[in-house]
């Protein structure tokens, strides 16, 4: 999915909070997938990395671009439930201070 989770809502709001004590800091959001998922829906990768985006835009911080990877950037093989989870992520990265 790309419904952020709730419990991922309170480290979005001390980031926002950062960002906007520095507003000329411009991030990345990246989403990405595991590789069964991506089969069945391509577009979800880059859907996670716009439903952050437009979170912490809607939060008053919009210095921001957004990109997809699909599964191309694992951090676990794609072999068992548990791995796949982690591979199903959005990471967020300083591009420019």
């Amino acid at each position: 999915s790309s419904e952020i989770p709730n419990d991922a809502y309170p480290e979005l709001d001390r980031l926002i909070e950062q960002l906007k004590d520095n507003p000329n800091v411009r991030i990345q959001i990246a989403g990405h997938a595991d590789a069964l998922e991506q089969l069945d829906h391509p577009d979800i990768s880059e859907e996670r990395a716009k439903e952050v985006a437009k979170y912490i835009m809607q939060n008053g911080f919009s210095n921001i671009e957004y990109v997809g990877y699909e599964d191309k950037k694992p951090v676990a093989p794609n072999d068992s439930e548990q791995n796949r989870a982690q591979n199903r992520r959005v990471e967020i990265t300083v591009v420019d201070k």
